[in-house]
């Protein structure tokens, strides 16, 4: 997931699950735990200014009721 700070072109979060480092503004977070976290974080945070992009479409939608 690529997540981008736009306030904070430099910027380390520090979460339970471990850590996140912005270089230039941008960071790649292949973590599940890590995504969830800053999700969470950029949903109350809006002084960090984090952009993180939609959640995936589940893989098993159900498809359209008839």
């Amino acid at each position: 997931m690529d997540v981008q700070s736009t306030i904070y072109p430099e910027l380390i979060l520090v979460l339970p699950s471990g850590y996140v480092r912005f270089l230039d503004g941008s960071v790649n977070i292949a973590s599940k735990a890590l995504q969830a976290e800053v999700r969470a974080l950029a949903a109350c945070a809006d002084d960090l200014g984090l952009v993180v992009p939609d959640e995936p479409a589940s893989a098993n939608p159900g498809g359209d009721l008839v």
